[in-house]
């Protein structure tokens, strides 16, 4: 119940916050943008009907991996708000660990963006290249999600909407920000092995499920005095 009302909090605060939207918007429009680029690059490359029959044979629906790298990286707004004065509410209430605080956080944040973008990225891909790379989208996914709570947990040191944008820390979050952008490149590599492999696909789809949900498990094991929050 209470995970389920801060799910709800986080989504009105995300709605009602201008300044958060118009650094996240963009990040996600570039994400989406992204992919496509490289994509179009290799469709529009001599005669288009060639270029629309290449592709449907090609693997090239992979550079998704870089919106989802790109995306993953926005989570890391959420402890981001205009309204940050106001996150004393969080010492009021009656909540013994913070964990409950930041599942339902990244959940509202997964629900609000990033699945909607994932599922834009698919449609358009499966149009592009048919119902063959549906396992390949569902990896895709679970690797988008596995990325969102490992930067999640290294990058966000601070409860949700309790610090001001002005401290954010570039040099840390650019570090971080290459260091997801490699590990998203390592998982496409995986993914593009994997594909010569039979049944290879599927055994990823189980192996990324499996850590995914045994760093979800972990990942929100901290306390109070290990959040910064700005009172």
């Amino acid at each position: 119940m209470q995970e389920r009302a801060v799910f709800k909090f986080t989504r009105d605060m995300i709605s009602s916050e201008r300044k958060l939207k118009l650094q996240l918007y963009p990040s996600l429009v570039f994400a989406f943008i992204m992919p496509f680029i490289f994509i179009f690059m290799n469709l529009f490359r001599g005669n288009f009907s060639e270029g629309l029959v290449r592709i449907k044979g090609s693997n090239t629906y992979l550079c998704v991996y870089i919106g989802i790298a790109m995306a993953s990286i926005s989570v890391s707004f959420i402890s981001k708000s205009e309204k940050f004065r106001g996150a004393w509410i969080y010492k009021a209430l009656p909540v013994e660990k913070p964990a409950i605080i930041l599942r339902g956080a990244l959940k509202a944040f997964i629900f609000k963006f990033n699945l909607p973008l994932i599922t834009v990225l698919s449609l358009a891909c499966v149009l592009l290249y048919g119902p063959r790379i549906i396992p390949d989208i569902i990896l895709m996914f679970i690797n988008m999600l596995l990325l969102l709570i490992c930067f999640f947990r290294i990058a966000t040191k601070s409860l949700p909407f309790s610090q001001e944008f002005q401290g954010m820390k570039q040099g840390t979050n650019a570090a971080l920000s290459f260091a997801l952008l490699f590990l998203s490149g390592f998982m496409a590599l995986i993914h593009f092995g994997a594909k010569f492999i039979s049944f290879g696909v599927t055994v990823n789809i189980a192996v990324s499920a499996v850590i995914t949900m045994i760093i979800w498990h972990y990942c929100f094991k901290t306390s109070w005095k290990d959040l910064e929050c700005t009172s």
